[in-house]
């Protein structure tokens, strides 16, 4: 399968061949820091664990029109195309929006976001009170990225092990949701310990998919 074909899969709940290795990003002081420690320099993220560059998301914003974000590239969405042609395509559009993007506590918004027509959320901040796995128990139709605890990877491989231990066996088991910290890589997260937790969590992911088969 190729990544698009992986996301539609494992949005709509379905069994790709394996889930995404993707990653929400890293702040400037993040990587001046893995450069100091060992991350060589690049024109592009190429040489970060979850970084493929190959990989991209093309999705329709709330507008109709189709964009596509490339991993390794500038956070600026390339305009593809307008979506909205007629009123059938319009319908269709409310039907499938997706996902917004909040970084505060969800409790009370998640039933305001399904009411209004939107069926993901992330990246579920942990640090506003977010549980990822009653979110889950909650709302199990509800799309997902993200929920992994940045700030318990920056606590090393001991913290890194509980954290995805705690979380990825059943979320990947059940669907609808892609493993990735809940923000961007923080600065207190080393180079060394970012490396641990994306092996650790690619070994998970291939690991759901051997069993799947």
């Amino acid at each position: 399968m190729n990544v698009r074909e992986r996301f539609v899969a494992v949005m709509n709940f379905q069994q790709p061949d394996r889930n995404l290795l993707w990653e929400f990003g890293y702040w400037p002081e993040t990587l001046e820091r893995w450069y100091r420690e060992g991350l060589k320099h690049r024109d592009n993220q190429e040489g970060i664990p979850g970084s493929g560059i190959r990989e991209y998301l093309v999705y329709q914003d709330e507008y109709g029109v189709k964009k596509r974000i490339t991993k390794g590239s500038s956070s600026v969405p390339e305009f593809i195309g307008w979506q909205v042609e007629s009123r059938l395509d319009f319908q269709r559009l409310k039907e499938e929006r997706f996902q917004v993007d909040s970084d505060g506590n969800l409790d009370q918004l998640i039933p305001l976001f399904l009411e209004a027509g939107l069926t993901g959320v992330w990246p579920i901040e942990v640090q506003a009170g977010n549980d990822l796995l009653e979110i889950r128990r909650r709302y199990p139709h509800l799309r997902i990225l993200g929920g992994i605890d940045k700030l318990q990877i920056a606590r090393g491989p001991e913290a890194t092990d509980r954290e995805l231990k705690g979380k990825l066996p059943s979320m990947l088991a059940g669907g609808g949701y892609i493993p990735l910290l809940d923000h961007a890589a923080h600065p207190e997260i080393s180079w060394t310990d970012f490396c641990y937790y994306r092996q650790r969590l690619n070994a998970m992911i291939e690991e759901q998919a051997g069993n799947s088969k």
